[in-house]
């Protein structure tokens, strides 16, 4: 639901997907037909990102800085989601340049995404 620069776009359609990128208020625009949200919210409205996506009712995925697992406005929400656990701090692009490794861990918030546990670790993707 939020707006990207569209590498997201590329990602998306090598895994045979199609991916809405378009540039509108994600908090009051909801697309007429989709599967799923996935997204990488802005991290200064997590907590309106996840009382959206939550709202539309679809399974979905919410990358979030994972301290927000720890407040008291997350609390409310721990019986309804699952939580993916990437193994490494995840390296961000923008404008297509690849920036340095995150400053804080994320993680990512998912609901009826058929987890198979409450707390699942990510396999780790990066070559060795």
């Amino acid at each position: 639901p939020f707006y990207c620069s569209g590498f997201v776009i590329k990602e998306w359609a090598a895994l045979g997907r199609e991916c809405i990128n378009e540039k509108r208020d994600a908090f009051t625009w909801e697309p007429s037909d989709y599967s799923c949200i996935v997204t990488n919210c802005p991290f200064s409205l997590k907590k309106e990102s996840l009382q959206m996506a939550i709202k539309t009712g679809k399974p979905f995925a919410v990358l979030m800085p994972f301290q927000s697992i720890a407040t008291q406005w997350f609390s409310r929400y721990w019986d309804d989601v699952q939580v993916l656990l990437p193994r490494r701090r995840y390296h961000f692009a923008k404008n297509g340049v690849l920036k340095n490794a995150q400053w804080q861990s994320t993680v990512w918030v998912c609901k009826n995404m058929n987890l198979p546990e409450k707390f699942h670790l990510l396999r780790d993707t990066k070559k060795k």
